[in-house]
């Protein structure tokens, strides 16, 4: 086994250990509401969503968004603005970040206050 398959190896350990997992397929708002409370899950259809807690958060939008609110305070390239959507699904760091979000009375997260919260919590 060479280095690069170990890699993978505790990639997918670590997915299995967060609970991310696919949709298998199903409709967005049918995934929500058979996942469990407490755990986190991706979402898979056209755009990625992170799902937690019946709340969803549409990460492709989020990702978008924290370049464009970075860039215009002049922090490009810098921060969680380097990060693809899969890290950003990937690291506690972040989901510890935007937990309350999920926590909320909307189940439908905007990614926009998501991606300002994230910059006031990195550089303000």
């Amino acid at each position: 086994m060479i280095f690069g398959d170990l890699i993978k190896l505790a990639e997918a350990k670590l997915e299995k250990d967060n609970n991310v997992i696919d949709s298998n397929g199903d409709e967005l708002v049918d995934f929500v509401n058979k996942t469990e409370q407490g755990k986190w899950y991706k979402f898979v259809k056209d755009d990625v969503y992170l799902v937690y807690n019946k709340h969803y958060l549409n990460m492709t939008k989020l990702h978008n968004e924290i370049i464009t609110v970075y860039s215009l305070k002049g922090y490009i390239g810098l921060g969680m603005s380097k990060l693809s959507i899969e890290q950003l699904l990937r690291y506690s760091g972040v989901r510890l970040l935007i937990k309350p979000f999920f926590l909320d009375i909307n189940p439908n997260i905007d990614p926009n206050v998501v991606a300002n919260l994230l910059l006031r919590k990195e550089y303000i």
